[in-house]
């Protein structure tokens, strides 16, 4: 979106991005109303050695994620759209050289940064 993404923890802050400046993702409720704990989590859970999350918690949270990543189709295969050479080609070119060896996953989640423009 043509918009620089701070080093941040906040994904507060990165949700808000998201709805500001049009990005071609969809937030679910759950993300949208988690995002300061999910980022206190990983902020903790890098600097806390004694961090804990209560088990139930923490499958609710990656159960919510998963459906995140499935409503905005971000998957390990690679999507239906990418199969097509030539949208996959002008994807290419909308990255840095330094990310042209990625994923499918991260090839998926540049599809739905760039869809608009491809």
């Amino acid at each position: 979106m043509g918009v620089t993404v701070p080093n941040t923890h906040k994904i507060s802050k990165l949700v808000k991005m998201i709805s500001d400046n049009g990005a071609n993702l969809i937030i679910t409720d759950w993300i949208d109303e988690h995002s300061e704990m999910l980022g206190e989590w990983e902020a903790q859970n890098r600097y806390d050695m004694d961090f804990l999350v209560e088990k139930r918690k923490l499958d609710t949270a990656i159960g919510e994620v998963q459906k995140f990543l499935s409503v905005n189709v971000i998957q390990s295969e690679l999507r239906e759209e990418l199969c097509d050479s030539t949208k996959k080609e002008k994807l290419l070119k909308c990255l840095p050289e330094s990310n042209s060896e990625c994923s499918v996953f991260e090839l998926n989640c540049y599809y739905i940064m760039f869809e608009k423009i491809i």
